[in-house]
């Protein structure tokens, strides 16, 4: 899989008025309450990315199990389920006998949903698996012809016959033979992959090329209003909209010379959000990203200094709630923003020596939903973790 540059922002958001910026925002404060409680999970080795409410009484966490593979390891699907009453249990998926991880989810409701993952070669395409409200069913989305891999990293359902997928996939340009009996050397890009489930099939949806651009994240209003949004060839933050028919790129805020745009969300009022990182050059590792999509323009939204970058998104009552890691020592942090300040909401601290880290944020009827991973400096790999609380 692409791997980002790590790039950083050298100095502080400042004020670009019309250019794009809105104003900086109050100054971010600490304050007590979060109510975040750490539920026991089912045992296991594991890493979750993500989190979704899928209706009032559950919620679905989401990532990888590690397996023993050859002389390593190897990642497999897991899917973890929450009855809003602070129990969890694994999730009976549908057999599969390859490798890939749970990259995103999406539902209807808790009679539709789906979980998308990673392309493997015992399926000849992506890795999706199918919730009918009572069974999940494995079902492979396309591979461009000529690609050696992809994977779909987000996924968006307005309704069961209507569900975007996006991601990347990696395509053969040409492959030479060593002719002294070496390694083959493959020549290869990488290209946009966008697909559409239209209630029997997933179906590639073609994205201009050259469109060396991937996406991470999507999110669908209906067949003619998809929002895709990722890192273009240059590490750039990239937002592109298809109306059904065509793609078009949206002009974005100078924000910086690398990014990301990690996640998008939607408010009830129609407005868009989108976090990430920004970077200003290469001497730092970058700065948390917020965007915010206001009468047809994107503007840039002063984020608290102190974050590397934002790595999970949620819309909350009168703005939004993001979690991402710090630039001080990496550790996780969660803020919400509420009109026109910023406010700290407090984790709870690892007590058992362990270090955490969070990726995936969800907000629900119970409130807000955290996931992520607990490791030690004594453990080999890390077991999932889940947080739960009212955010404050």
């Amino acid at each position: 899989m692409r791997v980002l540059r790590a790039v950083a922002v050298a100095a502080a958001m400042v004020t670009v008025g019309a250019a794009g910026m809105l104003a900086p925002q109050a100054a971010v404060a600490g304050t007590p309450g979060g109510g975040f409680v750490r539920p026991a999970l089912p045992p296991g080795d594991g890493s979750l990315i993500g989190a979704l409410p899928v209706d009032a009484g559950a919620t679905w966490a989401f990532g990888m199990t590690f397996v023993p593979y050859g002389r390593g390891s190897a990642v497999t699907p897991l899917l973890l389920t929450g009855d809003g009453a602070g129990r969890w249990s694994q999730a009976p998926l549908a057999p599969f006998g390859g490798h890939s991880r749970i990259n995103a989810a999406a539902a209807h409701g808790a009679g539709d949903g789906w979980v998308v993952g990673d392309e493997d070669d015992s399926l000849g395409g992506i890795w999706t698996q199918h919730w009918n409200g009572s069974a999940w069913s494995l079902v492979t989305a396309p591979l461009p012809d000529g690609a050696r891999g992809g994977g779909l990293l987000s996924v968006s359902e307005p309704a069961p016959d209507d569900v975007w997928g996006a991601g990347w996939s990696e395509i053969t340009d040409s492959v030479i033979p060593d002719p002294n009996g070496g390694p083959t050397q493959i020549v290869s890009h990488f290209e946009a992959l966008v697909e559409h489930w239209d209630g029997s099939a997933w179906k590639r949806i073609p994205v201009p090329q050259p469109a060396d651009f991937t996406p991470q994240t999507v999110v669908a209003r209906g067949p003619g209003d998809v929002w895709v949004a990722g890192y273009s060839a240059e590490d750039n933050p990239e937002i592109q909209h298809f109306d059904g028919q065509n793609w078009t790129k949206e002009a974005l805020p100078a924000t910086g010379v690398f990014g990301e745009v990690a996640q998008l969300g939607q408010s009830p009022d129609g407005r868009l959000w989108a976090v990430g990182r920004t970077g200003l050059d290469d001497s730092d590792r970058g700065h948390a990203l917020v965007l915010r999509r206001t009468a047809g323009t994107w503007r840039q939204v002063a984020a608290p200094p102190a974050l590397h970058r934002f790595t999970g998104l949620a819309v909350t009552p009168g703005g939004i709630t993001a979690v991402g890691d710090t630039i001080a020592d990496g550790s996780p942090a969660l803020y919400r923003l509420t009109g026109p300040a910023w406010r700290q909401v407090p984790l709870p601290q690892p007590s058992d020596g362990s270090y955490w880290y969070v990726l995936g944020l969800a907000a629900g009827p119970a409130g807000l939903t955290l996931a992520g991973a607990a490791q030690t400096s004594e453990t080999t790999e890390p077991v999932p973790l889940v947080l739960t609380g009212s955010g404050g």
